[in-house]
């Protein structure tokens, strides 16, 4: 049994990940007793923030720790840590080394079966086969698993997909009768996937499992359907405005402008079906981001939504709501910090995950991908999802229909312009307020002098002004505070976890 975790960040009453870690660095004596609880105190911080549901298979966690001896570390740490989290290795860092600031790149994973790119399967807006024809698909493909899946068996299955498919289907109800009460949200989120799952009857959940053994007897998601769907994941390469992928955002806000470095997709076996895995790579990801990126992906490569929808919402003058895939299926796979490395990593070593690499790729095969098959085979994660992927929810056919509500283009102009109106004020502000103490001084000065003629006074506040604080002072201070980096040192955690419970 998993312990259920709720988020990476720590969430007072509520058991998350890094509370978890700090606990257990406590008890490992990397943390004192006087530091424990605050975050302030050991400058904590994580590359990436995992919200409920999402896992990660490589973290980094930056802090100042007591970590003598090195080598036994990860073994001090892990032995007070639940089954579903466990510590690499630890890293020296110099003292500025901030986990999320020096992140450069972050990498996540988004798996989900190969079924769910089937047009029919868990689709409210076709009508089933018969029950019988149902039932004799799944019996067929539950044979063709325990015998040798050799080219008869699978002809079997086969061979009982096409007979259900062209069965007769009068008189059927929809898969599930519709769309979730309650289990859709604004941007296709459900509220609770395995409470969804529970308010269906066992009927109806019966059928849904019947529809999922029948996709996965007639449908194959072979290489060109893989081309297509990078092909419409590579639309999503390059810098864009994401604010239709995300919540509470404008489109005017420059946190809306993200730069994705590649999406793409492949074919990996877990628990012997075939799921497709894919990876994206960006500077830094928005909240719900990857999950409306894959989701919109998803509805396009179904056929309830068309590529246009996709150019459509990476339009900023454009507000639409799109569908939102569930959390099971994403990770964060790896965290990039290149531009520390190259000006700090020969001081203390570079911070990187290639001496873990084996270890990390084991820890997702033997605990991450089995945990995420079991709870969507467990809970019909992506079937319930789907069930809400459709015209009617999301209104995909009017997209194009709809005009544009703003001129972002304007907006950004306008906001530019006003920024720099106020810094042009506050200046001329801080000039005037520095020219009556400049002349008061150049007075005092001239007369004690004994020069009190306004003739011998100008020159004085002439070179006043030349001598206030201006550039070359504040240069000098950067300068400083720049040599400064390199002075104490500092730790870097490397850790994963995943954040389900089975």
């Amino acid at each position: 049994m998993l312990m259920y975790l709720q988020g990476m960040q720590r969430n007072p009453g509520f058991p998350t990940i890094e509370a978890e870690l700090e606990t257990a660095l406590v008890k490992a004596g990397a943390i004192s007793d006087k530091n424990a609880g605050s975050f302030m105190k050991i400058h904590w911080m994580r590359a990436a923030r995992t919200d409920k549901g999402v896992s990660a298979a490589c973290q980094v966690v930056s802090a100042k720790l007591m970590v003598e001896p090195t080598d036994t570390f990860a073994d001090r740490v892990n032995q007070h840590l639940p089954k579903q989290i466990r510590v690499f290795g630890v890293q020296r860092t110099t003292d500025g080394f901030d986990a999320r600031k020096y992140c450069d790149k972050r990498k996540y994973e988004y798996i989900l079966p190969a079924w769910v790119f089937d047009p029919q399967a868990c689709s409210t807006a076709r009508t089933l086969p018969d029950r019988g024809a149902l039932q004799a698909v799944a019996a067929a493909v539950l044979v063709g698993r325990s015998s040798s899946n050799g080219p008869a068996s699978n002809g079997v299955a086969a061979a009982a997909a096409a007979d259900a498919s062209s069965a007769d289907a009068s008189g059927s109800e929809s898969a599930g009768g519709g769309v979730l009460d309650g289990a859709a949200k604004s941007g296709g989120e459900t509220t609770d996937e395995t409470a969804a799952s529970s308010r269906l009857g066992d009927e109806k959940l019966k059928r849904l499992r019947e529809d999922i053994a029948a996709s996965q007897a007639r449908f194959t998601f072979g290489d060109e359907e893989l081309q297509r769907l990078d092909r419409i994941l590579g639309q999503y390469v390059g810098t864009h405005n994401f604010h239709n992928f995300t919540v509470r955002v404008l489109s005017s806000d420059p946190a809306a402008q993200r730069y994705i470095m590649s999406f793409n997709a492949e074919v990996k076996l877990i628990r012997n079906e075939p799921w497709v895995k894919c990876v994206v790579v960006g500077q830094s990801f928005m909240l719900h981001q990857i999950r409306k990126l894959i989701g919109t992906a998803v509805a396009i490569m179904r056929g309830v939504a068309s590529e246009e929808c996709l150019k459509l919402a990476l339009d900023p003058d454009r507000d639409l709501n799109t569908p939102m895939a569930p959390a099971l299926g994403l990770f964060l796979d790896e965290t990039y910090f290149d531009a520390y490395n190259n000006r700090f990593g020969e001081l203390h070593g570079p911070v990187t995950f290639e001496p873990f690499r084996d270890a990390a790729e084991e820890f997702k095969a033997e605990v991450l991908y089995p945990d995420i098959a079991d709870t969507d085979q467990q809970d019909l994660i992506n079937a319930l999802w789907l069930r809400t992927l459709t015209d009617s929810h999301f209104r995909f056919t009017s997209w194009a229909k709809w005009g544009t509500v703003r001129n972002t283009a304007a907006t950004i102009a306008a906001n530019r312009a006003a920024e720099q109106a106020k810094k042009a004020r506050e200046q001329l502000q801080k000039q005037q307020a520095k020219r009556p103490a400049a002349a008061a001084d150049a007075s005092s000065a001239a007369a004690a002098d004994g020069g009190s003629s306004e003739a011998g006074a100008q020159p004085a506040i002439k070179q006043q002004r030349l001598e206030r604080p201006g550039r070359f002072q504040g240069a000098t201070t950067a300068m400083v505070v720049g040599s400064q980096v390199s002075g104490r040192l500092d730790n870097a955690l490397l850790c994963n976890e995943t954040d389900r419970t089975q």
